[in-house]
């Protein structure tokens, strides 16, 4: 495999972490295509990777961040991952939660670095969560 390249830069957050300024879209990667798409993005220096649940693909990049981290190719605290609650679920703090945790299951990690809210708009339960 080809050298890593260093990670890109990041922004300063008044908590003293650091944000890349440059992420990883994960919105349209194919669960086929997962793990080649997050392995060549590593690669490449991308540290931030912006996900959701409503892309149907936490699953499959939570076992190729796994993976990464079992080859010893990224250590967790160098990744800025970011998730979204989607807006069926945004409106009810339990729900807030029980997808927060679902998320953290799939992607095989104990935090998010950022947890935003998908729209900014709720839905009612059994309406389409789409746009």
């Amino acid at each position: 495999e080809p050298p890593l390249a260093p990670p890109g830069p990041t922004l300063l957050l008044h908590s003293g972490a650091e944000m890349p300024q440059i992420g990883f879209g994960t919105w349209g990667v194919h669960k086929r295509d997962v793990d080649t798409s997050l392995r060549a993005a590593i690669a490449a220096g991308y540290r931030l990777f912006d996900l959701a649940p409503v892309y149907n693909n936490e699953k499959e990049i939570g076992q190729t961040l796994g993976a990464l981290q079992a080859e010893g190719v990224v250590v967790r605290k160098d990744l800025f991952l970011t998730s979204k609650v989607p807006p069926a679920d945004a409106c009810d703090p339990g729900l807030v939660r029980a997808k927060l945790d679902q998320t953290l299951r799939d992607l095989r990690t104990e935090y998010l670095d950022l947890y935003l809210v998908h729209w900014p708009f709720c839905v009612r339960p059994g309406a389409p969560s789409w746009p």
